[in-house]
């Protein structure tokens, strides 16, 4: 399974996987951390695949970014790191 916020740079990184991997099995899920209704709607899709979550990798965050607000009104270093 496969998580990304930017749908387009999720379907290059698939596209790139399946080139590699002919045979991988991937599922591509929208999910933005700085937006809770995001991360909701991204729990559902996962939890409607009936699969088993064995391992977690986060690879998202930000840094040192500009003072801005997520959709839900948190800070956007506090609201997508934790």
């Amino acid at each position: 399974v496969m998580a990304c916020r930017d749908a387009e740079k999720m379907k290059v990184a698939a596209d790139d996987i399946r080139q590699q991997v002919p045979r991988a099995s991937l599922h591509e899920l929208r999910c933005d951390l700085a937006d809770q209704q995001s991360v909701r709607e991204f729990v559902a899709a996962f939890d409607e695949l009936g699969l088993p979550c064995h391992y977690l990798i986060n690879n998202a965050g930000v840094m040192a970014c500009p003072r801005t607000l997520t959709t839900d009104g948190y800070e956007l270093q506090f609201g997508t790191n934790h």
